[in-house]
């Protein structure tokens, strides 16, 4: 069976800090190929003026790199010789170990890779999202559990496979018996393959996988429309009559606000006064980077969000927390706000994340038609938007979509 050993300069590997580029190892088999790093050949960029891709040497003869190059091809020739007539016992990944000295041993397992590299590459990552970084925990907490079940826990790297790939896939949207597992939308179900199609996307660069089997996984990736209220539903919230229920007041202006502003639970949560800017007239506008993606958020506030601002500016709790809105959970949120729901009998339950959906509807009832005003109002990112770099948004724009909001809400409420 034909096979073939090449050594090449990785440029695409070159080192960042050192400025080094590392030689690789490519083994052919069976028409598979596998790679991996060659320890103690990093070159210099005045090194690699030196080599040669056709002896697959450098032209320096004494060379340290030269040597090692040198001791990896004899005991590939050996290997050739010794198992000439064995070659179906191997692969290309399994040859590419023997040269290197990475036996099984030494091979991580799924999980033990999984935990590495949220500890190396996510959870100090500043430029990554809290709420991203626990979707990473969640996905890694559900493939642990799907390996558990299936008493393949130890499992290597290298073994895993499409054919496991589409059984984690069946396990993430099926319901399995347990009374806590329940089974995912598809679009859900994306969302952790996602996650495992960039960390095991790390161990092909590394040579300890041939190809990543989540990527052949397809799931749909559009969400199903979600919920929002109409003018008469939010109208009827709006004068719902919460005397007799006092606690459940501030829920319903946490909620009223995010239909207001467009802004997310985690965003009104951490709303400080410090991202509440004044403007010329009276106005004030929110400026804040959003917590999931760090797009700018810029909302000119109708009075009736300011309204509830100032409820609660002079709050014993929003004076020392420097918070503008109460604090409670999302988790809390939701609970009294399904009791809301039942109050103005909704046909659905009403979740913290409607009143955001809610926003974007009202924006178009409104007449805010302009995309760029949309986008930064919502904190979506125009990256792709050609117009983008010609055209700069400015407060005039902005506050002549509060006015349309504010005329349209003073209609309708």
């Amino acid at each position: 069976m034909k096979t073939s050993l090449w050594f090449y300069p990785n440029k695409q590997k070159k080192s960042r800090k050192s400025g080094l580029t590392p030689i690789y190892v490519r083994i052919l088999l069976h028409g598979k190929k596998a790679e991996g790093r060659l320890y103690d050949t990093e070159l210099s960029d005045r090194d690699l003026h030196l080599w040669d891709a056709g002896t697959m040497r450098l032209r320096a003869k004494n060379h340290k790199t030269n040597k090692i190059i040198n001791d990896v091809q004899a005991d590939f020739d050996d290997f050739c010789v010794t198992n000439r007539k064995n070659f179906q016992a191997f692969t290309a990944m399994s040859i590419r170990d023997l040269l290197l000295g990475t036996g099984q041993k030494s091979q991580p397992t799924a999980i033990e890779y999984i935990d590495q590299y949220y500890a190396t590459s996510i959870l100090n990552n500043n430029n990554i999202a809290g709420s991203t970084k626990q979707c990473y925990q969640k996905a890694a907490r559900h493939l642990k559990a799907f390996l558990q079940k299936y008493k393949k826990q130890h499992l290597l790297v290298r073994e895993l496979s499409v054919t496991l790939a589409m059984q984690f896939k069946d396990y993430l949207l099926c319901e399995t018996g347990d009374e806590f597992k329940r089974g995912m939308t598809e679009v859900s179900a994306l969302g952790n393959i996602k996650k495992f199609r960039t960390i095991f996307d790390r161990a092909v660069d590394e040579g300890l996988l041939e190809k990543n089997p989540f990527k052949l996984v397809k799931l749909k990736n559009r969400s199903p429309q979600k919920p929002r209220l109409t003018t008469s539903q939010l109208r009827a919230l709006y004068h719902l009559d919460l005397s007799k229920f006092p606690r459940l007041v501030p829920y319903r202006d946490l909620f009223l606000f995010s239909c207001f502003t467009g802004l997310a639970y985690e965003d009104a949560h951490n709303l400080s006064y410090a991202d509440l800017v004044s403007l010329h007239g009276g106005e004030v506008k929110i400026y804040l980077p959003r917590e999931k993606t760090d797009i700018l958020t810029e909302v000119v506030l109708t009075k009736h969000a300011k309204g509830i601002i100032e409820k609660y500016r002079s709050h014993p709790e929003n004076q020392v927390l420097m918070r503008a809105l109460p604090q409670r959970s999302n988790q809390k949120i939701n609970v009294q706000l399904k009791i809301l729901s039942n109050m103005i009998e909704l046909p659905f339950e009403l979740k913290s994340h409607t009143g955001r959906h809610t926003f974007r509807q009202l924006l178009g009832e409104a007449g805010i038609a302009e995309m760029a005003v949309i986008k930064r109002m919502m904190g979506h990112n125009r990256t792709g938007d050609i117009d983008n770099v010609y055209y700069q948004l400015t407060e005039v724009k902005l506050l002549e979509a509060k006015q349309k909001l504010e005329a349209y809400l003073q209609r309708h409420l």
